[in-house]
């Protein structure tokens, strides 16, 4: 039996040392790596190129640098989650735009960014909101904004009394840290850095161009993001199939629990806006659409029903400050679906 235990004890530590080792050579999203990944992107950005073949990185320690390595002040910035991404400097003709959006975008994250600027004595003229539902879930089990949580709580603490940041606002980056390096031994990090092997394997490494659309994933130089060819040429069965999918899978990301609006974030995203304004800089709110077969999910589930509540509550937001908003999580409010099928005639 004693021998029985020790070779089990054994095959768990190697077992656990082949894990800890591929997560950390290869590391998917870059928790262990000393940022120099997302420097090399900045600078090249910042110096007016495009950035291919780019792949896991930390995209909140990229906004950072990227933000503190402009030449310019931008007029206009997009805050956002991935959803948002692809909004680019096409639609504002004139004008420096800067898309700032990371994915599982929380609204942590769009008031330490917007801490990032003001950092830098930067005030945009107009900050685009894209807004998500989960932003208004506790539950969201978002943490990757904690990377940034030093800028947030530079926000708060310079917004809210002493009191109020002692209580349920103060935030350390003890528990950030903890849930980081805890994936050294993590399974679902350690399938993300074998899927990461094969990127490796065909040279990891990113490159300047300044060809806007390539057969890999693309930064743009103000910040919105091109998909490789492979995503962007999936077949309306593919385009089907990620949109059942996304909805089989459960949780429903970032949605779990979703049984309120949360009165603390309704709170803190109201006095942002209402000190945006006070600042002077304009205000625009993007809802996203989603996928028809997403959005009818939400608009007959009793699990995701907030969802559509979010969009109410937004645009209320928005009539109380005369905020335009742009969009809806609906895809027939504007005939998407007609537009689609158009674009996929041509």
């Amino acid at each position: 039996m004693k021998k029985i235990l020790i070779k089990l004890f054994i095959i768990t530590i190697s077992v656990g040392f082949v894990i800890a080792f591929v997560n950390y050579i290869f590391d998917p999203a870059k928790l262990f790596s000393n940022e120099n990944y997302e420097k090399g992107i900045a600078k090249f950005l910042s110096d007016g190129y495009n950035v291919t073949n780019v792949y896991n990185y930390d995209e909140r320690s990229l906004q950072k640098y990227f933000i503190n390595s402009m030449k310019k002040q931008p007029d206009v910035i997009i805050l956002g989650s991935s959803r948002s991404m692809l909004v680019n400097s096409d639609l504002f003709k004139n004008k420096l735009l800067i898309n700032n959006s990371v994915s599982g975008a929380t609204i942590e994250d769009l008031i330490a960014i917007y801490q990032m600027y003001e950092t830098r004595l930067f005030k945009p003229k107009r900050i685009v909101f894209g807004l998500e539902p989960w932003y208004l879930n506790e539950n969201n089990g978002q943490i990757r904004w904690k990377s940034i949580i030093d800028e947030y709580n530079k926000f708060l603490l310079k917004h809210f009394n002493q009191e109020t940041t002692d209580g349920y606002y103060k935030l350390t980056k003890y528990v950030y840290l903890i849930s980081k390096y805890s994936e050294i031994l993590s399974i679902s990090y350690f399938q993300s850095s074998i899927y990461t092997i094969r990127f490796w394997l065909k040279n990891n490494q990113y490159y300047p161009t300044k060809n806007r659309i390539n057969d890999l994933f693309t930064r743009e130089t103000d910040g919105s993001i091109f998909y490789d060819k492979k995503y962007r040429t999936k077949s309306d069965l593919e385009v089907k199939k990620s949109a059942m999918h996304y909805i089989a899978v459960k949780p429903i990301y970032s949605l779990d629990n979703f049984d309120k609006l949360s009165a603390k974030y309704k709170e803190l995203f109201q006095y942002f806006i209402k000190y945006l304004k006070n600042q002077h800089i304009e205000v625009s709110f993007f809802l996203p659409p989603y996928h028809p077969i997403v959005y009818n999910y939400f608009a007959s589930s009793n699990d995701c029903k907030l969802v559509l509540e979010t969009e109410i509550y937004y645009r209320q937001i928005a009539g109380n400050f005369n905020i335009q908003v742009y969009g809806s999580y609906n895809p027939y409010k504007y005939n998407l679906i007609i537009e689609i099928l158009r674009l996929r005639r041509r």
